[in-house]
């Protein structure tokens, strides 16, 4: 049976489940392997930019759903280049709500994306962040393209807990665990690799620079 969407792999998972009561259970199943899964993994294509407003007079923009981490925050501005923003931690901020000023540094707070002062006027934010997975709004995603194994036995783990099955829950948490360590490995050997074409791009372009 293939797997490559939402629907696909709900009818994946009732073919494995042993009891037809559980079938309304299903998309909890996957929704508690999915959180399993936004905690454990941090895949390259998790790495997304949203672009936010940041409302002139106000010093925090509600960050973007399914955010898990924060990678960096610029400013954008027509006509220039986009500008990097500090972070800062939450307790070292020193906020002024007494002085608008154009952002310079930044922090989450909360659900918010914090800044000292109120912003002098309205700007545009591109934020990169990691964005967890949530398949039953998007119908598929490339983590399940690439490893449905990985959802399905996470599935099937989550579901034989339910059934208070142990016999199968250490089938399918076994199975689960394995596929999740070979899904970290392939991503770091990804990262590693995507790192080795770049410095040896920036090697090649100090050689033409030098020549």
């Amino acid at each position: 049976m293939a797997i490559t969407n939402y629907t696909e792999l709900k009818a994946a998972v009732a073919s494995w489940i042993t009891s037809d009561a559980l079938t309304a259970q299903i998309p909890d199943f996957i929704q508690f392997a999915e959180i399993e899964l936004n905690a454990e993994l941090r895949n390259r294509d998790m790495q997304v930019d949203e672009t936010l407003t940041l409302t002139s007079g106000t010093s925090t923009v509600s960050l973007p759903s399914r955010f898990i981490d924060p990678i960096s925050l610029e400013l954008v501005i027509s006509g220039e280049d986009n500008t990097p923003l500090t972070y800062v931690k939450p307790h070292d901020i020193i906020k002024n709500i007494s002085s608008a000023a154009r952002p310079q540094h930044w922090t989450i707070n909360g659900s918010y994306i914090e800044f000292p002062n109120p912003s002098d006027q309205t700007y545009t934010l591109s934020f990169r962040m990691l964005k967890g997975y949530d398949i039953a709004s998007t119908t598929t995603n490339t983590l399940l393209t690439k490893y449905p194994l990985l959802y399905l036995y996470g599935a099937l783990a989550q579901g034989a807990i339910f059934a208070r099955e142990d016999q199968r829950m250490g089938l399918f948490a076994g199975q689960y665990s394995k596929m999740l360590l070979k899904v970290k490995k392939a991503e770091a050997r990804v990262g590693r690799l995507v790192n080795l074409r770049t410095e040896f791009a920036n090697t090649q372009r100090s050689n033409i620079i030098a020549g």
